[in-house]
């Protein structure tokens, strides 16, 4: 099965809210891991796994998972990355009903995505890169 970040980070590429690293694109999505390395450029996004919500049974018995994620943006200007999370989060609010096929053939279909923060300034590390985070869900389904 496929980690739920990696679900969301696929849909999020697809849309083309942000890159994948391997383009060298502006704005590449990472996924689990934060990178501070030569050649990695200042602007960038990584998405990790978090605690999501188990929902009550449905009607038919059925147990219902929202899946917990974090988005963290890093970026030389403090407003350019506050800008890039709200712009993002803003699409993935007004989403609904969209499926996703993953790099291992599974295809999920996204229910809805629910903000659980608000887009947070964390912190600015050591170059002067501003840090923001945001927490969401997601409910998705395997198809």
């Amino acid at each position: 099965m496929t980690m739920p970040n990696e679900v969301v980070a696929e849909y999020i590429v697809g849309q083309a809210l942000l890159t994948r690293p391997s383009l060298g694109q502006n704005w590449p999505l990472y996924i689990g891991n934060l990178p501070d390395i030569a050649g990695v450029k200042n602007d960038i996004a990584v998405i990790f796994n978090t605690s999501g919500l188990l929902h009550g049974k449905d009607m038919e018995g059925a147990q219902h998972q929202h899946y917990g994620f974090q988005l963290r943006f890093r970026s030389m200007l403090a407003k350019s990355g506050y800008d890039k999370a709200q712009t993002i989060v803003t699409a993935l609010l007004a989403m609904h009903k969209e499926t996703v096929s993953v790099e291992s053939g599974e295809s999920y279909s996204i229910q809805s995505f629910t903000q659980m923060s608000d887009i947070i300034p964390i912190s600015v590390d050591e170059k002067g890169r501003m840090h923001h985070t945001v927490n969401l869900i997601v409910a998705y389904s395997s198809i």
